[in-house]
């Protein structure tokens, strides 16, 4: 029981000096932070550049894509998404109709770009999102399952106009993760 007691002492001793600072702003503390950190906003936005892409459009249909909802149109957003990077960025764009398609893996300098009246239909098989890609999961970078939408390449950012996005998971088996129980595949988190 005696060595309870200063460990008890010390957690005390923690506790008082905690609730002795309690209410003073960190910039107080550290003096170096303006009294108002909304003041240092418009800097913050004299920073933000939008990107931009070269005038060029890649319509998904005129690489073999159909807007039925039921034929893949996997390869021909592929063949977009490289025809665009390869001739040095642009837009690829998915016209009005369903397109049933598996992950979409965005390379740099492409923006893929959805018109008014377009869906992509997402694959509901977790097989199709295989092999793993690095990309985050719960604030944590790993090891995963593709995202249905992917970026290989950083820079430049491919900004979206995404009006409609199906996801499969949720709505045919309510979370991705009991769709991995139930097909005998590993958890995200263990990928």
């Amino acid at each position: 029981m005696s060595a309870r007691r200063p460990l008890t002492r010390l957690a005390a001793a923690a506790l008082l000096v905690g609730l002795a600072g309690a209410g003073q702003p960190l910039a107080h503390v550290r003096g170096d932070e303006p009294a108002d950190p909304w003041a240092g906003l418009p800097a913050i936005l004299a920073r933000i550049q939008a990107p931009t892409f070269p005038d060029r459009d890649f319509v998904i249909t005129k690489f073999g894509a159909r807007a039925d909802g039921t034929t893949d149109a996997s390869a021909a957003l592929r063949s977009a998404i490289a025809a665009c990077h390869k001739a040095g960025g642009g837009r690829v764009v998915v016209p009005a109709g369903d397109f049933a398609t598996g992950p979409v893996t965005l390379l740099g300098n492409v923006n893929l770009h959805l018109e008014k009246g377009a869906t992509l239909r997402f694959s509901n098989d977790p097989r199709r999102y295989l092999p793993v890609v690095l990309t985050r999961w719960e604030g944590l970078d790993v090891n995963n399952w593709s995202p249905f939408p992917h970026q290989r390449a950083r820079p430049p950012i491919c900004p979206w106009r995404m009006p409609k996005l199906w996801r499969p998971w949720s709505k045919l088996w309510g979370s991705a993760t009991s769709v991995w129980s139930r097909r005998s595949l590993p958890s995200p988190r263990t990928v």
